[in-house]
């Protein structure tokens, strides 16, 4: 994917304020993403990133890896200095040469984190001669913690794992699960593993856990969702967040992030009630949705049926969107056009006629694109809740008349809605009915999971 195009690209200082909440490994992350997608970001994207692995990490692999990454495939760059990285000169836009290589700072904390790992594993061992099974399992957290830290995730969840076989006290549970998903979140892979861990805390009952921890497992449901491409229940995860947004520490998603990925996800899937619910229903949220004023300003317009000046803001939020760790793959996969599809549908929904030329220009597309996408969005089988509509689209007068809705087929799409939420309802008291005659207890459940 290339965002070379000087008009659509963001600058320095844009991609500088959009991460400027994360730090370390996470920040490092993001920012190589940025040099992968846009050439004229790399340098400075490269430069970040190594300047935040040097003051902000003890991730010394990743830092020599960066510098291999950049002498294999850049080394001929000019803002590489002509192959030989970091010789201090003033090559590249700006001068934006990539740093000297610290050899020295890279030796003296390889030795502190071996230091660090040889004290840990020292102090396990004796938790573990003197079978002190709390001790041992907050030993296989530190141990976790510290390879986290140096950016050696498989080992950390090995220790996390390990840990949780261990400790005893629920509140200590809790916290280490909640280790166990951000690692796994902040690693983007074995999506699978992470649904087991969060089905696994969901079954611990304890009330240490704050409105930012929930803020993480919801976050972590929503990447899992998103993952598996049901956009509708990612966002419906994120407006569950009732955590103050200057409260969060978690590093997988910022405040700012959590309601971009509501405003498009929801764009594509959500009905006009949930839209409604979103802007009106939801005063946890709306915080969230303020922090950045043209995310309300889009939900706003496509609410109330302003689908050009809704796409105009939408096209300037793109651009960052596109260079964004989660969101770029759901736009690579169509979601803009999903976005569009749903709007077209909203649209004329209401009309039994519509003119191409209105509709044209309230979606700012030529006639000739407008009417071969509509052709295809009635080919398609109806939003759940809505019956199929037919229609006649007259090249003439560039009207599309569609034929009147049977009143069966309108209560069919209806209780076929209705069956679905009584068939969903009767599964799960037959389920509570069957654990209580079990003598299992049954909870409420909590908000948070």
């Amino acid at each position: 994917m290339s965002t070379s195009n000087p008009a659509t690209r963001p600058d320095v200082a844009a991609i500088e304020d959009h991460l400027a909440y994360y730090q370390g490994q996470t920040k490092v992350q993001r920012l190589l993403f940025v040099a992968s997608c846009d050439p004229v970001l790399r340098p400075a994207a490269y430069r970040a990133a190594l300047h935040e692995l040097k003051s902000r990490t003890v991730d010394v692999n990743q830092y020599l890896a960066v510098y291999e990454d950049l002498w294999h495939r850049y080394r001929n760059e000019p803002w590489c200095s002509g192959g030989k990285v970091g010789d201090g000169g003033e090559a590249g836009s700006g001068g934006l040469v990539i740093p000297p290589h610290d050899e020295a700072w890279a030796e003296a904390t390889r030795q502190a984190n071996r230091a660090t790992l040889s004290r840990l594993e020292a102090e396990l061992r004796t938790y573990r001669e003197n079978q002190l099974s709390e001790s041992i399992g907050l030993g296989y957290r530190d141990l976790g913690d510290a390879s986290a830290r140096i950016g050696d995730g498989q080992s950390a969840i090995k220790y996390y794992q390990q840990a949780r076989l261990n400790l005893v006290d629920s509140s200590q549970l809790v916290a280490n699960h909640l280790r166990i998903i951000e690692q796994l979140a902040a690693t983007h892979k074995l999506w699978s593993t992470l649904n087991a861990s969060l089905d696994h805390l969901s079954k611990l009952k304890d009330d240490s856990i704050t409105p930012a921890d929930s803020a993480l497992v919801l976050a972590a449901r929503a990447l899992y969702r998103l993952n598996q491409g049901d956009y509708h229940g990612a966002a419906r995860h994120l407006m569950d967040i009732t955590a103050e947004p200057e409260s969060l520490t978690m590093q997988i998603l910022s405040p700012q992030d959590i309601a971009t990925l509501v405003m498009f996800c929801s764009l594509a899937t959500f009905s006009r009630d949930e839209h409604r619910s979103l802007l009106f229903d939801h005063p946890w949220f709306i915080p969230y949705l303020e922090l950045n004023p043209v995310v309300f300003q889009t939900l706003n317009a496509f609410y109330n049926a302003q689908y050009r000046e809704g796409f105009a803001l939408l096209s300037e939020q793109l651009v960052l969107a596109r260079l964004d760790l989660h969101l770029a793959m759901p736009l690579e996969k169509g979601l803009l056009d999903q976005i569009r599809d749903a709007m077209l549908a909203a649209y004329m929904r209401p009309f039994s006629t519509v003119r191409l030329d209105t509709m044209a220009w309230a979606f700012d597309t030529p006639e000739s694109t407008l009417e071969r996408r509509i052709f295809s969005l009635l080919q398609r089988p109806p939003a759940k809740g809505h019956s199929k509509r037919t229609a006649r689209i007259d090249g003439v007068t560039k009207t599309i008349t569609f034929n009147a809705v049977h009143p069966f087929q309108s209560s069919l799409a209806e209780s076929e809605v209705l069956e679905e939420k009584l068939t969903q309802t009767a599964r799960l008291i037959r389920s509570r009915v069957a654990l209580t005659e079990a003598g299992m207890y049954i909870s409420g459940g909590k908000r948070y999971v």
